[in-house]
């Protein structure tokens, strides 16, 4: 691509989960291709940078933007959007310019109304992506792609360091990062609950989140009622995050779903041993007993099992966390994941600039 070219990258809300860092990412690896990246989003906000990148402003967002965003030459409108997704891509299909999108929650997980929704919203666009192949299962057409688009591993967890602390045995305690929102389809409970099975006397398993949420108070209230010691750290910036990670022995998503679970992929990154529920994505990201450990959602008596693994058998788990960490290394950098991007961009615009029609998804 050329260094004119100009990606408008549309989001529903400036916040601070997986998608936005996604995008964030994705926008400076673009920067690094000559690239430029200014976001949208579907709710107004009234910072003028996002992460750094420009934002667009359109008061009414998206749904008054078409004027502005045929101004400004946009070579490529790119889509991380959920329960807007098709107002969006209606919207969009009036402006003339190739659109992408990319799913970052699971088709599966949505109800039937939704789901007809998104159905149609892939119709209008010409590219559909995956963070994994889990997301985009029950979605057809020509235009779904089979190559899934995952998140990579930001640049400092490459070059971060775990040292592990003494073996959990040794202390009777064991630390537990629970790292992402504190929200419902993470399934905290059943971490808590496990926590409060897998001690046995004189032990001790102590909670770890690093995140925020609506659940917040009502985990508060679970852990006093199981006895189980928490401590909640908040949103942390990475150069807080990493030093308190290497404190933990192990880490936990017992999520009911994921499109691609980023912060298990940041603790696999580490060689912390990561243990996760069984939704539709961990296997792409996770082989079990070699590379991770996978367990059945919402089953806290298996969960407890593995967290006892973390007890009795923890030098077995540093070698499982190892294996992970060259798996996660290996695998997840943003040359690898991002050239798919790189590569619709570039015959989206090719295709435009030679005046060929774009073909839509027949989904």
């Amino acid at each position: 691509m050329s260094n004119t070219d100009n990606v408008l990258m549309v989001l529903e809300t400036d916040g601070k989960g997986g998608t936005e860092r996604y995008c964030e990412l994705l926008a400076s690896h673009l920067a690094s291709n000559n690239t430029s990246t200014t976001f949208l989003f579907a709710n107004s906000t009234q910072e003028k940078t996002f992460r750094g990148f420009p934002i667009l402003k359109s008061p009414g967002g998206f749904g008054t933007a078409t004027q502005e965003i045929v101004r400004g030459k946009y070579d490529i409108i790119h889509m991380h959007l959920y329960s807007s997704f098709m107002l969006a891509s209606e919207i969009f299909a009036k402006c003339e310019i190739p659109t992408i999108a990319t799913l970052h929650m699971p088709y599966s997980q949505w109800n039937a109304i939704q789901r007809w929704k998104w159905r149609r919203a892939c119709r209008n666009v010409d590219a559909v992506f995956g963070v994994s192949r889990a997301v985009v299962k029950g979605l057809n057409g020509r235009n779904i792609s089979d190559i899934s688009a995952p998140s990579p591993l930001a640049s400092q967890w490459f070059n971060a360091s775990w040292p592990s602390t003494p073996n959990p045995t040794e202390r009777s305690e064991l630390n537990v990062c629970a790292l992402g929102r504190l929200s419902k389809e993470k399934d905290w409970p059943t971490l808590y609950r496990a926590a409060s099975l897998s001690r046995k006397p004189g032990e001790n398993v102590r909670i770890h989140h690093f995140g925020e949420g609506e659940q917040k108070a009502s985990l508060r209230k679970l852990a006093t009622a199981l006895r189980v010691p928490v401590v909640m750290h908040g949103n942390l910036d990475s150069d807080q995050l990493l030093p308190a990670l290497s404190q933990m022995d192990c880490a936990v998503l017992p999520s009911r779903f994921e499109g691609m679970p980023l912060s298990a992929m940041e603790t696999m990154s580490l060689g912390m041993p990561t243990i996760c529920s069984n939704f539709s994505s961990a296997p792409e990201l996770i082989q079990h007993m070699d590379s991770g450990i996978i367990f059945p959602q919402g089953r806290p008596r298996q969960l407890a099992k593995a967290l006892r693994d973390c007890f009795d058998n923890y030098d077995r788990m540093l070698e499982i966390g190892n294996r992970g960490k060259e798996h996660v290394r290996n695998t997840y950098q943003a040359k690898y994941v991002f050239k798919t991007y790189i590569d619709q961009y570039r015959n989206s615009a090719d295709r435009r600039s030679s005046k060929h029609k774009l073909v839509r998804g027949d989904a």
